[in-house]
């Protein structure tokens, strides 16, 4: 077990420096930003943009699904029929009120509005999932696109970089950038054995903890307790 810890501690310095070194430290910060701001954007642009496309392109549709579904014999007696109505709903239409945690009660106060139609209470109860789902999907979409536009960039400037005489020194920079995020990367892996030494059956967890005493490296980073600080970062005590 040791050796093995010690092995991925090691592969993974050298898989980031190599990276590193490769893409340069343009590359790699820009293509970093790029993508946090293509992260954000998308999210803010959905955020705002969500509502307009589910109702526009999408709410019209959930209520002729559930209307189709729900036989016309209960459209009138709906409320005195929750159950019924609920049973006739298709099925993504059940699963979006498990989610929500709808209960029966709630779906009886929806049909109780007598200006809407019961595919209209029933749609007017999980609207929120529906939009949020818009507003993920939107956000992927936005996201590929933004970030396929910044990978165009970062590639002109990292072509302009590696023809000027910085190339090598964005280079190295790189490399030294690849050694920060191995020890981000390594780092997490230790919270992950954290997490395993609490999770495993007793005997097991012992026998973890005993590979990691006898590695060569490994054993420095589970030395710095990162839990523990990350906890009294957070103002929590127990570790």
């Amino acid at each position: 077990m040791g050796v093995i810890l010690d092995a991925a501690v090691v592969i993974i310095l050298i898989v980031f420096i190599v990276d590193g070194y490769k893409r340069g430290l343009v590359n790699a910060v820009v293509r970093m930003l790029c993508s946090l701001l293509s992260a954000i954007g998308s999210i803010v642009i959905s955020s705002f943009g969500a509502v307009f496309v589910y109702n526009m392109f999408v709410k019209e549709r959930v209520v002729d699904s559930i209307g189709k579904a729900i036989p016309a014999a209960l459209e009138n007696t709906a409320l005195k029929n929750p159950a019924e109505v609920y049973s006739s709903l298709p099925d993504y239409i059940k699963n979006c009120m498990s989610l929500m945690g709808i209960s029966q009660n709630e779906l009886v106060r929806a049909l109780g509005d007598t200006t809407l139609t019961a595919a209209s209470a029933v749609e007017s109860l999980i609207r929120p999932i529906l939009v949020t789902a818009v507003m993920v999907a939107c956000s992927l979409l936005l996201f590929i696109a933004i970030d396929a536009v910044a990978l165009l960039l970062t590639k002109s400037l990292t072509t302009a970089v590696s023809l000027s005489d910085l190339s090598t020194t964005n280079k190295i920079c790189g490399a030294l950038l690849g050694i920060i995020q191995a020890a981000v990367m390594v780092l997490i892996m230790s919270l992950l054995i954290y997490a395993a030494l609490v999770a495993l059956p007793a005997e097991n967890a012992s026998r973890l903890s005993e590979g990691i005493d006898n590695t060569f490296v490994f054993k420095y980073v589970h030395q710095l307790n990162i839990p523990a600080k990350v906890m009294t970062f957070f103002g929590v005590s127990g570790l």
